[in-house]
């Protein structure tokens, strides 16, 4: 297998709430000797976002996840990009976004323009520098396309709702070394969601089968599902019947049975939706939950981030309020940042104080010791 791939840093201008460019840079890690496994390559490749409601947590994910709306053919709310797509404080008539990607040993930067989430306004790419895809959908501007196998591919495209990049890796060879093959198949293998009172939401990778049930039970997970909601403190004996010729989980108790969705509360369903999300979690390259824990217990809370921060296949951002999980028993200061006033900065940077593993970042964090 070879080195994973990371977004080192993103950068996104006129989107939704995000008047003025908004950057998250994950590039500014520090020599902290704790929590090792939370950086991988100098880059944050596990990190927890906080902020006030309002601040923006859920619409940086949106923005991060933009690009999979067009590179692929994934899961994709409308209602989410269809809804205010520009930012409504300015004049400008498209967002810009602006990933940058570490692979190996090469940094490719992919950033494109968007009226709406179909309308492509520019897209260009780099490798170490040079642009190797230069294209305008509008502006008389010089297009460039050095892509290997790309050389006699007509590139005149009939609108602006297909991605160059998109078009250049379905109809060219293909190559694994290619810069657009990389764009694409990381994008392919993002993953969003969160569980909240209005109902489950994915942004992404999605598994062929969407039903909670049928994910445990093709995946011959029933006892592993057990044992994981064991560990959580929830003891239920677990097995499949079948009802009307489809398959669903069900609870045995001492004087009878029920189907496990119609007696759990909702902070069960959302540790099992985590977990039949987990299930995949090995072919993910981002992953991003969004008020991962709004229905968790802190102690929970704090399991779930523990066991995301052990799989060391994704990169991957929870978002939260919950400063409990401002420990460096389970983060660094340099993983948390602070989302406000569209800023995003991680706390190494919000304090000219030496921060230290016996610190306590939640209490530091109330005192004000840390200017965002």
């Amino acid at each position: 297998m070879g080195e994973q791939a990371m977004i080192e840093k993103f950068k996104v201008y006129n989107y939704k709430g995000f008047k003025d460019e908004i950057i998250l840079d994950l590039s500014k890690t520090r020599d902290y000797t704790f929590n090792s496994n939370l950086i991988k390559n100098h880059i944050v490749n596990k990190g927890i976002i906080y902020g006030k409601n309002g601040s923006g947590k859920s619409n940086l994910g949106f923005a991060l996840y933009d690009l999979t709306t067009h590179l692929t053919d994934k899961q994709k709310p409308r209602e989410i990009y269809t809804s205010n797509y520009l930012n409504l404080d300015t004049d400008d008539k498209y967002a810009v976004f602006t990933y940058e990607f570490k692979f190996s040993n090469d940094r490719i930067v992919y950033t494109y323009a968007k009226r709406n989430l179909s309308d492509l306004v520019f897209e260009i790419v780099k490798v170490n520098n040079e642009i190797i895809v230069q294209y305008y959908f509008f502006d008389n501007i010089d297009k460039i396309i050095k892509v290997k196998g790309a050389e006699t591919l007509n590139t005149e495209l009939k609108d602006n709702k297909l991605s160059i990049l998109k078009y250049i890796y379905k109809n060219t060879p293909t190559d694994e070394t290619s810069p657009i093959t990389k764009i694409v198949e990381f994008a392919e293998n993002m993953l969003w969601f969160r569980c909240l009172s209005d109902g489950n939401s994915s942004i992404g990778y999605i598994p062929n089968n969407e039903y909670l049930d049928d994910l445990i039970i093709d995946n011959n997970k029933i006892e592993d599902f057990q044992k994981f909601l064991n560990s959580h403190g929830l003891n239920y004996n677990l097995f499949v019947k079948n009802v009307g010729n489809l398959n669903y989980i069900y609870a045995k108790f001492k004087c009878g049975e029920a189907r496990f969705s119609d007696i759990i509360s909702s902070g069960t369903k959302a540790l099992w939706l985590y977990y039949c999300w987990s299930i995949f979690f090995k072919k993910i390259s981002f992953l991003f939950l969004d008020e991962f824990d709004a229905y968790y217990h802190y102690e929970t809370a704090a399991l779930i981030i523990k066991a995301i921060n052990d799989n060391n296949n994704m990169q991957a951002f929870v978002t939260t309020h919950n400063t409990y999980l401002m420990k460096n028993s389970i983060t660094r200061p340099d993983c948390c940042f602070i989302l406000t006033d569209n800023k995003i900065v991680a706390l190494s940077d919000c304090t000219d104080k030496e921060i230290r593993e016996a610190h306590n970042l939640e209490k530091m964090y109330r005192n004000g010791a840390f200017q965002e």
